[in-house]
């Protein structure tokens, strides 16, 4: 026993040492989320569905037994799950068992048959944090009546469990994930069969069975019968890889004297059924999951005098030594289209490479200094030299994306392909980003009284301004640089300073002006026209709150971390505002939908966090103040159930962390 548990954790280690990957989801035997006995605390996504179907087989000799009865079992599943919410999944399935009890010197030839056993019940999961999921599921399990048709409805059981599963795959990107499942099951299955018809075999009761060890008879065992409740426990450990995922589980139901039994003897933790159960879940397709495992009997072993050699003992199991469990299951989530298609196997990998020169959009000059990346390499960053060019390193034959980047231009992208044995040529253009700025400020008199003034700039092409005649608010927007300002106002000294104006950013500078020493005062100028509206800031700084608002969505290319051209300009908005406080760091969060597994989206989200803040640090603002996290689908704001809920659930936000 010993040697088997050691060569099926050395599989584990090799298997998943060669392949990593999402865990694949898949039904454990009676339908939930889960691997063979043992229940994740994750369920399907809403609106997603699972079926499976499942088969256990053994043979044993010594099973509950002192004749040397041969026991064989087959025993089959079939199940439906479907996920009523992101929360809440729904689970049936139906079982057919056959058992034959066979004894050549006794001549026994016996059949027990449970055909259309049904179990239906519903689980509810909650993320409590990336990687770490709790869960509770409610079960009911109908017995077949052995002398009527239908259902022995005095005989149905009843449990409930609490679950937990830690997926380092999910959060970590490391292959492993934990399961725990603990719970209690009220059992009636004893009321299935009543006297006469009722038999305990070569016992003359429970009490006789229990002193000795034995939590039921053979025939019990058949027809699914036990005489009390129980706890159940199960844990397992899995190894998520891209075609096959390892796992090795232990599994219990603990008998507990209840009810008429309470006084009887109580079996040893180690005298109620106990299981390992080391096997593979293979992922051939996407949605498809192929489990095959074997079941390892931890029982104490009973020495129990032969009922047919007086004299002998002869060595009794309450459970098999070992069976035999296969299935197999179909998933289908959210968003996903089930395509049939001939897969070859690709080409041997094919060496290449690629250079290019960087242009100015405008001008046509080259530009120095650019950073080339390799998008999905692992290949280092490049940088264009003083004639703007750039080479690669041999690449493997293919499609490849370049990413360039400098400061005072918009971020640029190329598709582009690497041909066995030659050097592909591109040329790339870059814009230059916008570059605006600002001053504003108010003009008052040396008592404060707002003044209407008309301002004046050194350079004659730049057109004056005026202030608000009410307020003596004035704003101009001004391309960066060095201005000399003038304001005047009728009846007060003029006054002229010297101003810098910085890209992105509102320059504040306030005017007093002293009135003139003149005999006759003359009349103010009539009022300038009002300045033009100042259009709604689409970002907002919410102290109160922890938020930096804004008011349109970042845009991403579909299914990738790539930000689009069209916000850029709201990405500056948000370093300017960050620039004019400096004080503040924040964590920038990536949200997603439900279409798709939660590592996926997990995944997407922390990606395109990072991209925002490589955004943010390329435009000027400090590393040391931004992080970035992702969420994947948790706390949607609006229901995934319709496309326009799935849109507002894509998102980044803001959170203030330091003030």
């Amino acid at each position: 026993m010993k040697n088997v548990l050691v060569l099926a954790g050395a599989a584990m280690f090799f298997i998943s040492t060669t392949v990593f990957a999402a865990s694949p989801m898949g039904p454990a035997m009676k339908g939930e989320t889960g691997i063979m006995r043992v229940i994740s605390a994750e369920s399907l996504p809403q609106t997603g569905a699972m079926f499976g179907v499942d088969g256990l087989y053994f043979r044993d000799t010594d099973l509950l037994n002192t004749a040397g009865d041969i026991n064989q079992r087959i025993e089959g599943n079939v199940n439906l799950t479907y996920g009523v919410a992101d929360w809440l999944e729904v689970f049936i399935n139906g079982a057919n068992a056959a058992q034959s009890i066979k004894n050549s010197t006794t001549n026994r030839n016996d059949l027990y048959q449970s055909p259309g056993d049904l179990t239906g019940g519903f689980k509810l999961s909650f993320l409590a944090s990336p990687g770490f999921a709790m869960g509770v599921d409610a079960f009911a399990h109908l017995l077949t009546a052995q002398d009527a048709l239908g259902y022995q409805w005095n005989a149905t059981n009843f449990g409930a469990r609490l679950l937990w599963t830690v997926d380092l795959d999910a959060s970590e990107n490391v292959p492993f994930r934990l399961n725990i499942n603990l719970g209690y099951k009220w059992d009636h299955s004893r009321y299935l069969l009543q006297a006469p018809d009722y038999t305990l075999g070569p016992y003359t009761s429970v009490a006789q069975m229990y002193s000795i060890g034995l939590p039921r008879s053979e025939e019990e065992y058949a027809l699914g019968i036990y005489h009390d409740d129980q706890v159940i426990g199960a844990a397992d450990i899995e190894l998520p890889g891209t075609y096959a995922t390892p796992f090795i589980q232990y599994y219990t139901n603990q008998i507990i004297n209840t009810g008429s039994n309470s006084s009887l003897p109580h079996l040893k933790y180690n005298q109620s059924p106990q299981y390992v159960t080391p096997g593979f879940r293979f992922t051939p397709a996407k949605g498809l999951a192929i489990d095959a495992a074997v079941d390892i009997g931890l029982t104490k072993v009973e020495s129990l005098p032969s009922s047919i050699t007086p004299g002998t003992n002869v060595n009794v199991r309450s459970v098999p030594l070992w069976d035999v469990i296969v299935g197999a299951s179909y998933t289908i989530l959210p968003g996903q289209t089930v395509v049939i298609q001939r897969v070859q196997a690709p080409p041997p990998p094919e060496n290449g490479k690629i250079t290019g020169v960087v242009l100015d959009a405008k001008t046509g000059t080259s530009i120095s200094g650019v950073v080339v990346k390799f998008e999905g390499t692992d290949l280092s960053d490049i940088i264009t030299g003083d004639s703007g060019t750039f080479t690669s390193c041999p690449m493997n034959a293919g499609p490849v994306k370049l990413d360039f980047y400098k400061d005072g231009y918009q971020p640029a992208s190329l598709d582009g392909t690497i041909v066995t044995g030659q050097t592909t040529s591109q040329e790339v253009v870059m814009k230059k980003l916008t570059l605006i700025g600002a001053v504003a400020g108010v003009v008052t008199d040396t008592t404060g009284k707002p003044l209407a003034s008309v301002i004046t700039f050194n350079n004659t092409a730049l057109p004056p301004a005026a202030t608000d005649p009410t307020t003596g608010v004035y704003f101009v927007k001004l391309t960066p640089g060095s201005y000399e300002m003038t304001v005047s106002a009728q009846g007060f000294m003029s006054r002229t300073i010297t101003v810098q104006v910085k890209n992105m950013m509102k320059t504040i500078v306030n005017f007093t002006l002293e009135p003139k020493q003149t005999a006759t005062p003359t009349p103010p100028p009539p009022p300038p026209p009002p300045p033009a509206a100042v259009k709604k800031p689409r970002v907002i700084l919410e102290k109160a709150k922890k938020k930096i608002e804004i008011t349109e969505a970042i845009h991403f290319e579909t299914g990738r971390a790539t930000i689009l051209e069209d916000s850029y300009s709201l990405l500056n908005e948000i370093a300017q505002v960050l620039q004019s406080n400096p004080d503040i760091s924040v964590r920038i969060e990536g949200y997603t939908d439900n279409v798709g597994s939660p590592s996926y989206n997990l995944r997407l989200s922390q990606q395109r966090a990072e991209n925002v803040m490589k955004y943010l640090i390329r435009d000027g603002v400090s590393p040391d103040r931004l992080t970035a996290k992702g969420f994947g689908m948790m706390n949607p704001i609006a229901s995934n159930a319709t496309a326009s809920g799935r849109a507002k659930n894509r998102r980044v936000e803001f959170t203030i962390t330091k003030e």
